[in-house]
């Protein structure tokens, strides 16, 4: 785990005002899916409820972009008790808001831990960090410029022009401030099942992919 000057609250805080940029449907009484509009942003985080409580599968990028959606799940099921968190590997976008869920177990595959190292080293290594920041900086600035011609031509173009330059923002924010990187505490090689009373979650390796 690394540990910077990120707290819990700060991300709370940053919930709010990006909720509207989050969609969530729900595909069954016990199962939603929801992700950031964004411009191509289809990395679809899953929620299931069980009687032992809540599980959700990969957590975004980081901690300020995984919040709102933490939010608007655990509002819909009217419950905040995680339980598990499982990660399909080691992309930002899919294992970098673990720390969001305070004593959940953190289900991934044997390779996760080494592989989310490279997580930590974008925080810790300033080349590193200072080259994503400015990349993320001139990103928001060409965003931000290319909006007004955007919303003259389409009002769902704009708003997904705006929620990646929300997204951004959050995360931005998160780099520069550091923040918890949440390394798996269980783990499998080929196979695990979780046992949460009236599900059970299969979790399978079927070889390294996206």
């Amino acid at each position: 785990m690394l540990l910077g000057l990120w707290t819990q609250g700060s991300a709370a805080g940053a919930a709010g005002d990006a909720r509207e940029f989050i969609n969530v449907e729900r595909l069954t009484p016990r199962v939603m899916v929801a992700h950031w509009v964004g411009m191509d942003r289809w990395c679809n985080l899953t929620a299931i409820r069980t009687t032992k409580g809540l599980v959700i599968i990969d957590t975004e990028m980081s901690p300020r972009t995984m919040a709102p959606i933490k939010e608007l799940f655990e509002h819909a099921f009217g419950r905040s008790n995680w339980v598990y968190v499982i990660n399909t590997h080691a992309h930002d976008t899919h294992a970098g808001g673990n720390s969001l869920f305070e004593g959940a177990t953190i289900v991934g595959h044997d390779n996760l831990a080494e592989d989310m190292q490279w997580i930590i080293r974008r925080q810790t290594e300033p080349a590193w960090r200072n080259r994503d920041l400015d990349r993320a900086d001139h990103y928001m600035q060409t965003l931000q410029a290319g909006l007004p011609q955007v919303a003259a031509h389409s009002a769902a173009e704009a708003r997904s022009v705006r929620a990646e330059h929300k997204f951004w923002e959050l995360h931005t924010q998160d780099l520069r401030e550091g923040y918890p990187v949440v390394k798996p505490s269980l783990t499998f090689s080929n196979h695990c099942t979780l046992d949460l009373g009236d599900v059970q979650v299969h979790v399978v390796f079927f070889g390294k992919g996206h």
